[in-house]
């Protein structure tokens, strides 16, 4: 991990400190709630992460990017909004539906920036390999018909492989022009106890000065970041989860498909696991979820749902009918959330 500036020699001294205050904050959350050890450890985690978020933001300029405090994107231009997954599904929808589509606001998720279709908005979490990192600096960040797009990129995994934006010797670069990328730093809620969840969604989600929540994935980031900017109405689309299949897995003679399945296959290496497409989505697999801390991607969209989303009258949808979150959200046909412009 790349060595971190805000941890000063004032900071070795006052961070112990401030741990302790973090976890008596923890204690007396947890007693008035009547909650036991298990949930003021939790709790005093979670808090710790959210004054680590913080921080993390501070990281920015040296990293080459520039700090997305408060999420501020400008006006939206439609009520609703299509959150655009990697899903093999992706494939399936054709040129009209991709016309219509360029009439609302979109935000692409990770590799989504490999398609031929332009989102306004791409929330990226980079992987670990030069060829993850090289591919998005090509394909998106350094190309000059693609400024338009909004580019936001998780900072804690810059951090995490000590990569930067800008020149810097001896670490792979994007050579990123300055003020194209902003980068946020998000705050987990590590636990699965889903009465503690609900009242830190209720405490958290809504509040646009916050960091933006990452329970178990970058689409569950993009879902609160749809949320933060105000719009009502939220469509899924290539968000599968029945496998780990992605539309550029698909026969294509796109460069940039190649360059995204080489680096989705980097990664893998890099992290030493094994991709078998036909196995279900590590978010949504429960055995995997259970080791990391977190609920399942399906679980945690359908809490969100339930304690935030419906009781503010937004709408969560997902529109591919044999996606796994068929079982936990509303199911939305394609051709009828392109039918009237919110």
């Amino acid at each position: 991990m790349r060595q971190l500036g805000f941890k000063t020699p004032a900071y070795r001294l006052y961070a112990p400190w401030l741990h302790r205050l973090t976890r008596l904050r923890g204690w007396l959350d947890s007693r008035w709630h009547g909650g036991g050890p298990d949930e003021q450890r939790e709790l005093t985690n979670i808090y710790w992460d959210r004054y680590l978020a913080s921080r993390f933001n501070e990281e920015a300029p040296a990293l080459g990017g520039i700090t997305a405090d408060a999420m501020s994107t400008g006006a939206r231009r439609s009520d609703r909004v299509f959150i655009l997954g990697c899903g093999a599904s992706i494939a399936r929808i054709d040129d009209a539906s991709w016309q219509q589509l360029a009439l609302f606001d979109t935000i692409g998720v990770n590799y989504f920036y490999v398609h031929p279709f332009r989102p306004r908005y791409h929330l990226i979490e980079v992987g670990r390999s030069a060829e993850a990192l090289a591919a998005v600096r090509d394909e998106l960040l350094n190309n000059p018909d693609r400024q338009h797009e909004i580019v936001y990129m998780q900072i804690r995994h810059l951090l995490n492989n000590d990569f930067v934006l800008n020149s810097a010797p001896g670490r792979p670069l994007l050579h990123c022009p300055p003020q194209r990328t902003r980068l946020y730093s998000p705050t987990t809620l590590p636990t699965r106890d889903q009465a503690l969840l609900s009242r830190l969604l209720k405490r958290y989600y809504l509040a646009t000065r916050e960091p933006l929540i990452h329970h178990s994935s970058n689409l569950d980031c993009a879902i609160n970041f749809a949320v933060r900017q105000g719009y009502r109405e939220i469509c899924l689309l290539g968000v599968d989860l029945s496998g780990n299949q992605y539309f550029f897995d698909l026969p294509s003679d796109s460069p940039a498909f190649a360059r995204a399945k080489a680096a989705i296959e980097a990664d893998y290496r890099a992290c030493q696991w094994d991709r078998q497409p036909d196995q279900i989505h590590a978010t949504a697999n429960r055995a995997i979820t259970d080791k990391l801390g977190c609920l399942t991607i399906g679980d945690y969209l359908q809490l969100v749902d339930q304690t935030v989303l419906k009781p503010n009258g937004i709408q969560l949808a997902v529109c591919n009918p044999q996606s796994l979150l068929v079982n936990h959200i509303a199911y939305r046909a394609l051709d009828d959330a392109l039918r009237h412009k919110g």
